[in-house]
């Protein structure tokens, strides 16, 4: 809920963008914790809130300047790498 309040609360595209990517970050570490319970819902609804924090940090990337998109774009690639490779081990 809090993070929902903060990213409403956020106009800046690119700060509103750097705080998604941060809480997709937070779900994956959230889905590596839980990946050993016993609840699938749990990690699924983990998943899809990863999934829509990323997209929304790539289509913030369309309401800023052409160098700024771009070097929020490339993070969110490295990132998203990062985050496959740790998504195959669990």
């Amino acid at each position: 809920m809090f993070e929902k309040i903060n990213l409403f609360f956020t106009f800046d595209s690119e700060k509103k963008a750097q705080k998604a990517l941060e809480y997709a970050d937070e779900r994956l570490v959230e889905i590596r914790e839980i990946s050993s319970d016993d609840n699938p819902e749990r990690i699924e609804k983990a998943m899809i809130d990863y999934e829509n924090k990323i997209s929304l940090a790539t289509e913030r990337a369309g309401n800023m300047e052409e160098e700024k998109a771009s070097v929020l774009l490339n993070a969110i690639l490295e990132k998203t790498e990062v985050h496959q490779k740790l998504y195959r081990t669990f």
